[in-house]
């Protein structure tokens, strides 16, 4: 599965995000990753035939595979980690732009989040400025420090498409899109 296409429509949405089309991007965004969640489920078909394939082959050889000690016997086959973990890892390689696609969606979203955060404050601002409220109260207000977590949230995740762990960041990222 090549994504070089898909990746070049995700660095369109960006730009779109730019020129104020935030929606439009995220949508592109989450495209390609659906793409590439699409692709790990074929990759994960393809690995649980291929263990099945290995344990038949195994079964039929004169030198029954089964005796060896099961981690070596997991190495021979190329067993290392569930049938899903060896398709993620696969995808990684087969698609090395796998990141900027995670970073690009994680930034539209964080964009869109941004511009929500200010229309949140402001009318945070207005309804309790008009009833006499504090700066402090304004501040703690339950709508605004949601929307802060969610901001954190966004900003953590773009920044860790950069270094994060491969598999723990695609699993934290596509469960927050």
């Amino acid at each position: 599965m090549n994504i070089a296409e898909p990746l070049s429509r995700a660095f369109h949405g960006v730009k779109a995000v730019m020129a104020g089309d935030k929606h439009a991007a995220l949508s592109d965004a989450l495209r390609e990753v659906d793409r590439l969640r699409a692709g790990l489920a074929e990759l994960v078909k393809e690995t649980e035939a291929a263990d099945e394939e290995a344990d038949r082959l195994a079964l039929a050889s004169p030198h029954n595979i089964d005796r060896i000690a099961p981690m070596m016997a997991a190495t021979l086959r190329g067993w290392i980690g569930s049938p899903a973990d060896r398709a993620l890892e696969r995808l990684f390689k087969e698609n090395p732009e796998w990141r900027n696609v995670l970073k690009t969606a994680c930034e539209t979203k964080l964009a869109l989040t941004e511009g929500e955060a200010r229309e949140i404050e402001r009318k945070v601002r207005q309804e309790l400025g008009d009833l006499g409220f504090d700066e402090s109260d304004i501040e703690t207000h339950p709508r605004l420090r949601r929307v802060r977590r969610e901001l954190t949230k966004w900003r953590t995740l773009a920044d860790d498409c950069d270094s994060g762990k491969d598999a723990d960041l695609w699993k934290r990222v596509t469960r927050n899109l």
